[in-house]
């Protein structure tokens, strides 16, 4: 279930640019340890041809601004997005977040900057389904 999830969040993400597009995913480690035994395996499918991936396991928040350098697509799971940072990296078009909620966003700071959220809201429906 988690492969389809994350293969789902990057091609929303990808579809919503003009190619190529610079992805960055700052966190994979969150969405990908245990799963994919080649980190970069679990991002590729979802790309273009012509797009860019960097994937970075974690991810200190010293360095978010200087990761995100250049990148049109920012993938976390837990980094926060804030105002300042949209500010820092003007060429930021989308902000997926590898997770059901978005409370590591700032949404009005992203509407502000015109850069889209998206997440995934049902990631882990049926796993909650079956431990209740």
């Amino acid at each position: 279930m988690r492969r389809i999830a994350l293969l789902c969040v990057l091609a929303a993400t990808t579809e919503a640019l003009r190619p190529p597009a610079k992805v960055v995913v700052l966190d994979a480690y969150t969405a990908t340890a245990g799963v994919f035994s080649d980190r970069d395996a679990a991002w590729r499918p979802a790309l273009r041809a012509g797009d860019e991936l960097v994937v970075y396991d974690r991810t200190a928040p010293s360095d978010v601004v200087e990761r995100l350098s250049g990148a049109d697509v920012a993938v976390v799971n837990k980094v926060l997005i804030t105002d300042s940072l949209l500010s820092a990296v003007p060429t930021l078009g989308l902000v997926s977040v590898t997770a059901t909620g978005v409370n590591n966003v700032d949404l009005e700071a992203c509407e502000r900057h015109g850069v889209a959220v998206t997440n995934v809201p049902a990631y882990s429906t049926p796993s909650v389904a079956q431990h209740v």
